[in-house]
């Protein structure tokens, strides 16, 4: 099986491009490999779609999670997938890398001696559309987790901070520092949610996360009970909490205990939409993409993970 291996040089801070030549040594299981380097944002979802419409089978990203996520953009075209029994998998090398740790995979050298085992798993995709920040609809796909309010914000701070101190303070300092400010300074918008088609609802929120994966943040546990594949979003919605109740409760995303936190509140469901009249900045998979309205959709089992 031919495998196209896509390396982002800028993620993690330059860590990827770092790394790579080292950690390709320990790669050398792979056969029939073509490696490519990135050049610019959104270029992954390109190349993957060439290189399956070339008969590659597997695609290996290098990078974090919104490198991961670019590609898996790119075994679909037109939202539908342009071969079933495709692979993707992943070396996490960007400033969260979280995605992996849903599936109980938690270091680079853990997962390239799982790579090797050729584990599969048929994963859910969700599916998003929005404002992008030209003001224009789009849509794509995501793996992982899609998050608006506060964490908006905060995504946009921490992929400015690593360029400059991703390296000298590592990804959970980046994220836990860039949280903590921007919590403190943020003021917390009204959304309008209908849920499922039926189910409407307006609240002040500090944060929603749509979760299919667990982590985001650098090991946060935003979807402590969300899986993969049981075809349902998790939404984590954290309300208008007091600033001094949400700092002494900040341990308790880290150790999966957010829903146990008063004014946290979780959702399962196939749909979301969301509305505010207030400009409210939307992150997917780590990168800060537009603001809302927002909406959400869940296609079931399409996606075929290697890890």
């Amino acid at each position: 099986m031919k495998t196209l291996i896509l390396i982002n040089p800028a993620a993690g801070g330059g860590k990827a491009k770092e790394r790579w030549p080292a950690l390709s040594k320990q790669c050398a299981f792979l056969k029939g490999c073509e490696e490519i380097y990135t050049q610019r944002a959104g270029e992954a979802t390109t190349i993957v779609r060439e290189f399956l419409k070339k008969g590659f089978g597997r695609v290996l990203v290098v990078g974090g999670d919104g490198t991961l996520a670019e590609a898996a953009n790119g075994f679909f075209e037109n939202e539908v997938p342009l071969n079933p029994n495709a692979l993707l998998g992943t070396i996490p090398l960007g400033s969260g890398s979280d995605f992996l740790k849903t599936l109980g995979v938690f270091s680079v050298e853990e997962e390239i001696q799982s790579l090797e085992k050729n584990r599969t798993l048929l994963c859910d995709v969700g599916h998003v559309t929005y404002l992008n920040k030209k003001g224009k609809s789009e849509s794509r796909l995501f793996l992982n987790i899609s998050s608006f309010g506060c964490s908006g914000e905060i995504v946009d701070r921490v992929n400015r901070s690593s360029k400059t101190f991703g390296k000298s303070l590592g990804a959970t300092a980046t994220y836990l520092g860039s949280t903590l400010f921007t919590f403190l300074t943020y003021q917390n918008p009204k959304v309008d949610l209908e849920i499922d088609g039926k189910e409407k609802r307006s609240v002040v929120i500090n944060n929603l996360f749509v979760c299919n994966g667990k982590y985001s943040g650098s090991g946060m546990l935003w979807g402590p009970k969300a899986s993969i594949t049981d075809g349902l979003f998790d939404l984590t919605v954290v309300k208008d909490l007091p600033k001094l109740q949400g700092l002494l409760n900040m341990r308790k995303i880290y150790q999966g205990k957010v829903l146990e936190v008063d004014g946290v509140e979780r959702i399962s469901c196939h749909t979301l939409k969301a509305t505010s009249e207030a400009k409210v900045q939307l992150e997917v998979d780590g990168d800060t993409v537009g603001s809302l309205p927002v909406t959400y959709r869940m296609f079931s089992h399409r996606l075929m993970l290697w890890y």
